[in-house]
């Protein structure tokens, strides 16, 4: 069971998530999350898969194309 915020400041800090909520939906309905490919431009060509992660990020490429120190 749901329980009304108490406080002025706990009330107006859920209207704002709320809030929030609710333009996140309207911006997805809207095409915002779209990528259009035409526009992307490769960087490299050899590569087969790019994971970008918080702290580090691995690309998959062909160990034949890789040269020393790259």
């Amino acid at each position: 069971m749901k329980m009304a915020p108490s406080s002025r400041a706990s009330r107006r800090n859920a209207k704002n998530a709320l809030k929030l909520k609710q333009q996140s939906r309207q911006k997805a309905k809207a095409g915002a999350w779209v990528v259009d490919m035409e526009k992307l431009e490769p960087i490299d060509r050899r590569a087969a898969g790019i994971d970008i992660g918080s702290a580090e990020n691995y690309v998959a490429v062909p160990s034949e194309c890789i040269t020393p120190g790259e």
